[in-house]
C-alpha cells in the first residue's frame, strides 16, 4: 500500500456518520453523513433514513440530529439557517412512511430535541 498524500483534497474525498438513532422496533435506523465542502468552505449534512424491512433509503439534505419517535413513525430534525448574518436553527418533523415533513419553530439555539413517551 501506497502512502498517502494528506491535503485538502484527500480529507474532502472522506465522509463520517454522526447522531445514528434506531427505532424502538428496529425497522428504522436515521443517521448524519457530513462531507467537507472545500470549494463552498463549508460542512454539508445530510440525514439519512433507512427502512431495514424494505431497504428503502430517503435522504435530508441540509439536516442534523435526528431522532426517531418512540412508536417509530415520526422522525425530528434540525436544520440551520442565515437571516440577516444571524444563525437560526430550525425544527422540523416528518412522517417516516411519507416523507412529507413541516417545519415546528424557529430558535436561535436548540441544544438537545426528545419525545415524550406519548409520542409527542
Amino acid at each position: 500500500m501506497g502512502k498517502i498524500s494528506w491535503d485538502e483534497n484527500t480529507f474532502s474525498r472522506f465522509s463520517y456518520v454522526d447522531n445514528v438513532t434506531i427505532s424502538r422496533d428496529g425497522r428504522y435506523v436515521a443517521y448524519v453523513l457530513t462531507k467537507a465542502n472545500m470549494k463552498k468552505n463549508k460542512y454539508e449534512r445530510t440525514v439519512v433514513i433507512e427502512d431495514l424491512k424494505t431497504g428503502g433509503r430517503s435522504f435530508i439534505e441540509d439536516a442534523f440530529m435526528p431522532v426517531i419517535s418512540p412508536r417509530g413513525d415520526k422522525i425530528v430534525y434540525l436544520r440551520a439557517k442565515e437571516e440577516n448574518k444571524e444563525r437560526l436553527l430550525e425544527l422540523w418533523l416528518a412522517d417516516l412512511r411519507t416523507m412529507g415533513s413541516k417545519k415546528l419553530i424557529e430558535a436561535k439555539v436548540i441544544d438537545s430535541v426528545q419525545w415524550n413517551e406519548d409520542n409527542r
